[in-house]
């Protein structure tokens, strides 16, 4: 069984619904001790995908990469101290790799059998019942923190979007770590998500209910309609997250988030805060266009949030202590300001025939640009004096009648091209 179990495309040890691996060496050493003592382990689950002729380990990955792993020579057996070297079979082959035993031994371990449990299709489409099947398998290793517990129904959602981002979040303000453990920054990208999705948060007991409020509603809550909707709306989660992540960045750029001395106000007291921060932002600016036109405003605005500490913030807040009340009092306090910024992008872009006519007349049909007469048979256009994508507003006193090429020529070195 356990020489069958090798390179085999239809059987996956360690497919989408799988933490990552994380045994030692003495983990290892010990399952190859286990099998060559002709002991049973734990059964391995396997979840079979009948129209795509693929049997999925479940629970039990480690106990057969230990063995896939050895025969393949990848390791050595070392003297670890989960193995009784007095009485295992293995005491004279130390520092031996598979193709260094006899054949005998060897033998024993190409037939070692596992006991196979099918997890069948009504649990297999289940999210509830997959998640509480997981859970309980897993009591025996270490135990389970929500991420991880979401990992068999939430396996689409992983790969298709949070895995694509987390190099871009590394050892920043947002994520200070190299790293993310045991997917605490993937939990971070389901907030976000879910900060960032409706115009009226729903109420929540805490930001891992908000999650399950988020994923219930925007992903469903059978197998069959988590996996469709991941599919069909991944592009837009992405999309959503790469803004987050362009917000993230205007707002460094203007020292939003440190001193004058390039010290960071950030640090663990602040996770919850700039998290609520940059969701709430995402939902209001979905371009960065639109964001830019009241920049600074945002800017100041958060810089004067994210530099109270949490007492001061509370008192701001006007609650006692950091708990939900105090997550929604911010979400409330965010939504009013970042819904008053939002507007005042909204006004109208472009000048009217009659204000233009009228501006051109005013400048004596010169450009302002290029000091040059504007004749009759050249194109013109107008122009915002402090640029629009900048906050400059649509009225006549930030006007100016300009060569379309001049407008043009500005506009390009606007952009740095």
């Amino acid at each position: 069984m356990a020489e069958q179990m090798g390179d085999k495309p239809w059987f996956v040890t360690r497919g989408s619904k799988q933490r990552a691996p994380c045994w030692k060496i003495e983990d290892k050493v010990a399952m190859i001790d286990t099998s060559v003592r002709k002991w049973k382990c734990a059964p391995i689950y396997v979840i079979n995908y009948v129209e795509e002729n693929r049997h999925e380990v479940f629970d039990g990955a480690h106990r057969c990469e230990a063995l896939i792993e050895f025969q393949k020579n990848e390791f050595a057996i070392e003297k670890v101290k989960s193995v009784d070297w007095e009485t295992s079979p293995l005491r004279d082959y130390i520092g031996k790799k598979f193709e260094d035993l006899p054949r005998d031994v060897q033998n024993i371990i190409k037939n070692y059998k596992f006991d196979i449990n099918i997890i069948d299709e009504e649990t297999a489409n289940n999210p509830t019942a997959l998640k509480l099947l997981w859970e309980r398998l897993s009591k025996a290793g270490k135990p389970l923190n929500n991420f991880e517990t979401m990992i068999p129904i939430h396996s689409d959602l992983n790969t298709m979007v949070l895995q694509k981002h987390k190099e871009t979040w590394y050892e920043t303000e947002f994520h200070p770590s190299k790293k993310s453990d045991r997917g605490q920054l993937e939990t971070k990208f389901k907030k976000l998500l879910a900060l960032s999705e409706w115009e009226k948060t729903p109420q929540f007991a805490s930001m891992e209910d908000l999650i399950v409020k988020w994923s219930d509603t925007v992903l469903g809550k059978t197998t069959e309609e988590i996996e469709k909707n991941t599919r069909d709306k991944a592009d837009e989660l992405n999309c959503r997250l790469k803004q987050t992540k362009a917000i993230f960045h205007e707002l460094r750029d203007r020292n939003t988030f440190h001193n004058d001395s390039g010290e960071t106000y950030i640090d663990k007291s602040k996770e919850v805060p700039l998290l609520i921060i940059l969701g709430r932002l995402t939902y209001w600016f979905p371009s960065i266009p639109k964001m830019k036109r009241c920049i600074q405003k945002v800017s100041d605005y958060v810089r004067e949030l994210i530099q109270k500490n949490p007492n001061d913030l509370c008192k701001y807040l006007g609650v006692n202590s950091r708990n939900a009340t105090f997550q929604k009092k911010l979400i409330l306090e965010l939504d009013t300001k970042f819904s008053d910024f939002s507007k005042e992008t909204n006004e109208r872009r472009l000048f009217t025939i009659q204000e233009k006519t009228r501006k051109l007349e005013e400048q004596n049909y010169m450009c302002p640009l290029c000091q040059k007469g504007i004749a009759p048979h050249q194109r013109n256009a107008g122009d915002h004096i402090l640029e629009y994508c900048k906050g400059g507003k649509t009225d006549y006193e930030n006007l100016q009648i300009v060569h379309k090429v001049c407008h043009e020529e500005k506009n390009m070195e606007s952009k740095g091209t």
